[in-house]
């Protein structure tokens, strides 16, 4: 299983973006991204199954939160598919579909 490291950074200005790039950091692009969130049945708060795409890259996974204190306290499991083909089978799941979210 996965261990994802994971964070947010509000209000990122030139001179924070600059100091990355300066450390190496190299920008790979921008894209819009969909994601759909889906519960399982009976809905467990701390495990859902997540399809995201950019239009490049898809993937499937199914994550779960160990210890929300913690930035490596969730767990995932995933995989790389096709979006059109991955939806059907979620579909399929018995769950409930949560939301569908569009990031640019």
């Amino acid at each position: 299983m996965h261990k994802e490291y994971e964070c947010t950074i509000l209000e990122i200005d030139t001179k924070f973006i600059s100091k990355l790039e300066n450390m190496g950091a190299k920008k790979i692009g921008e894209y819009f991204q969909k994601r759909y969130v889906y519960d399982f049945n009976p809905i467990n708060e701390n495990k859902w199954i997540r399809l995201r795409t950019n239009g490049i890259k898809t993937t499937l996974a199914i994550k779960e939160v160990i210890n929300k204190n913690e930035i490596g306290g969730t767990n995932e499991i995933e995989i790389e598919q096709y979006l059109k083909r991955t939806w059907i089978c979620c579909k399929k799941l018995p769950r409930k579909q949560k939301n569908k979210i569009l990031i640019r």
